[in-house]
């Protein structure tokens, strides 16, 4: 705290909180080739037809998308306890925790195709979906330091820093041999999953009452005034110019 702060205004209070004991982030590295969905079959026809002739594809962006991704399908298991040994010789019980992804994590993509020649744009800001297969990644056991007490919660989501890379160029199959191309990409990710273990405390804390902050001004009403013509009409104290 620092030492210049007046503490006169302050009380010692009581408070009621969550802690957090243990905080890490998982990864789960893979590398999946994925269906692109959400594009037109023209389109898709049209990009396969300019990778065909040499054409690439840049400015891959991808992210997950958490509108559909539900909360509860992302998750950690304590499995049970192990003694971990110090530096110092000393062991301390920590608990052993299984994370957990959903069976299907939905991503949106966006690109631009681009003629052999990498300059000549021919599709730009291409959107589509996907879908990365949750269950062929891993799951990471992390250990926590997590207290045995009522209250203890162990807690996991993904997180929005994830990484995706494309490897390689993009591919067109005939997957359902329907005469109908699917645009495939392979992706290398890495899914970024934050851990945590918190439970309820008090806490003792020098605190003073909250005051509100003033009102941020949506806009004010002026009134508009026509042009005096002071040059014509000055007012009284006016010189010829206009100045008082």
């Amino acid at each position: 705290m620092d030492p210049n702060i007046d503490l006169s205004r302050f009380r010692r209070e009581c408070i009621d909180t969550n802690k957090v004991f243990d905080y890490v982030i998982a990864r789960g590295t893979d590398v999946q080739e994925l269906t692109l969905g959400g594009i037109t079959q023209d389109v898709i026809d049209g990009i396969c037809e300019a990778l065909t002739a040499g054409g690439t594809v840049q400015n891959v962006e991808v992210e997950i998308d958490f509108g559909l991704l539900p909360v509860d399908d992302t998750g950690c298991t304590a499995e049970g306890t192990e003694m971990v040994p110090l530096d110092d010789g000393e062991e301390i019980e920590l608990t052993l925790v299984t994370v957990t992804k959903s069976d299907t994590i939905p991503i949106n993509i966006t690109f631009d195709v681009f003629e052999s020649d990498g300059v000549t744009p021919v599709y730009v800001d291409v959107e589509a979906t996907a879908e990365i297969d949750g269950t062929a990644i891993c799951e990471e056991p992390v250990l926590l330091c997590c207290p045995d007490q009522v209250g203890s919660e162990i807690s996991c989501r993904v997180l929005p820093t994830s990484t995706f890379r494309l490897l390689g160029t993009p591919t067109c199959v005939d997957g359902d041999g329907d005469g109908a191309l699917d645009l495939l990409f392979n992706l290398l990710f890495t899914l970024c999953q934050e851990v945590q273990c918190s439970a309820p405390v008090k806490l003792e804390v020098f605190a003073r009452p909250c005051e509100p902050r003033p009102l941020i001004p949506l806009g004010d009403c002026r009134q508009e005034l026509p042009n005096p013509c002071r040059r014509i009409f000055p007012v009284m104290d006016e010189d010829d110019n206009g100045n008082g």
